[in-house]
């Protein structure tokens, strides 16, 4: 059993290594995409910050 499954992966190994390359492209991708929201949200939040320092006291209108 182990021979014949051993053989099979040497047959198609081009098909394995590509949904492994997949898979790993698919998990670089979405680490990517979390990374860039996150360092977005942090430059939005520094910015925000720096605009409000020196601030002491803030109106805001009652609807």
């Amino acid at each position: 059993m182990t021979r014949r499954v051993l053989r099979q992966l040497w047959i198609s190994r081009s098909r394995y290594l590509l949904t492994f390359l997949a898979i790993v492209m698919g998990v670089a991708f979405v680490n990517a995409t979390l990374t860039l929201t996150d360092s977005i949200g942090a430059g939005d939040e520094a910015t925000v910050e720096a605009g409000e320092a020196g601030i002491d006291a803030v109106i805001d209108a009652v609807p």
